[in-house]
């Protein structure tokens, strides 16, 4: 399985370090890091203590955006993952470029999500 290798591994020109990092099973409701929505209770998601510019942050990141990092991320910016993944799309060939066995490899709402941002690279180019 190959990723694209979308971005780097620096936020604003900051080295980011990996505290720790696990999955967890929500026990009450969270926001997620990358696509705001509502992380349910009992829902799995990633939790990530990382340092980067002299700051500790957390990140909790749903199950929907996790695949999505998965499949197309080597490294990324906390927190812009559907903002890269989008610029990407529009930059290139709207999502040509995508492996079916990527995608097919995504959760339903996030292959939904990324079809939908193909979509509308697709529509600006019919214009």
């Amino acid at each position: 399985m190959s990723c694209s290798c979308i971005i780097n591994d620096y936020y604003d020109g900051e080295f980011v370090t990996m505290l720790s990092e696990a999955t967890r099973k929500a026990r009450k409701e969270h926001k997620c890091s990358e696509c705001g929505r509502t992380i349910q209770k009992g829902e799995s998601y990633k939790y990530e203590t990382f340092a980067w510019d002299g700051s500790v942050s957390t990140s909790k990141t749903c199950a929907d955006c996790m695949s999505v990092r998965k499949e197309f991320f080597c490294t990324y910016n906390f927190g812009e993952l559907w903002f890269e993944l989008d610029e990407r799309i529009n930059e290139g060939e709207c999502g040509e470029e995508f492996l079916t066995s990527q995608v097919q490899e995504l959760t339903p709402a996030a292959r939904e999500r990324l079809f939908k941002l193909i979509e509308e690279c697709w529509s600006k180019e019919d214009d």
